[in-house]
């Protein structure tokens, strides 16, 4: 930030060049992401489908999606025959609320396969959903208000939550790459056993 002030100074003839210029920061260490294991997961699971942010979660720790994603994420995107999620939006806190916007690359625009009892716990909000309100509505994840699910607070409930099944604490976005190790832990497993 200071080294770009200090450039437009030296555009606006402020500044005869750049005094920040060649300073090197030094590198700050990267905190080690902590990830779930497979039998954390699993309790991790038990406790969460026993709240109303259970479906959330299950989605969260079976696709690999953003937050921004699987939040932002329509009735209308899930193939019930296929049994798979299309991702083409997200959804972002902006300066009037929550808006979708377009994903973060244009390659991140995917199917996703759900699993097949993730997909039942779906169908099954969906069901509920247009029982209580008559209709299906649009957004999948909704918040109390019946307005978009705010990560903040689904954030809070998940530290909850782990705090309760006794497991340790990660962040929401570690989710996404807990469902990755999860992934490669079974193609490797697949793969010796061929």
């Amino acid at each position: 930030v200071l080294h770009s002030s200090l450039q437009q100074a030296v555009r606006w003839g402020l500044l005869l060049t750049n005094p920040a210029r060649g300073v090197e920061l030094p590198r700050q260490a990267r905190a080690e992401m902590r990830v779930l294991r497979a039998e954390e997961v699993r309790c991790f699971l038990r406790h969460a489908l026993a709240t109303p942010y259970g479906v959330v979660f299950a989605v969260a720790v079976t696709t690999g999606m953003r937050p921004s994603e699987y939040l932002g994420l329509r009735w209308g995107d899930i193939d019930w025959e296929q049994g798979n999620v299309t991702v083409t939006r997200t959804l972002e806190r902006g300066s009037g609320g929550w808006i979708f916007g377009d994903t973060k690359r244009a390659r991140s625009r995917r199917v996703v396969q759900l699993q097949s009892w993730v997909l039942r716990l779906l169908k099954d909000l969906h069901s509920s959903v247009a029982q209580t309100s008559g209709s299906s509505g649009e957004q999948i994840f909704r918040g109390r208000s019946n307005g978009p699910m705010n990560s903040d607070h689904l954030a809070r409930q998940l530290k909850r939550i782990l705090n309760e099944a006794g497991l340790p604490t990660v962040r929401l976005y570690a989710l996404r790459h807990t469902a990755a190790t999860l992934a490669l832990a079974e193609i490797g497993r697949a793969s010796c056993r061929e």
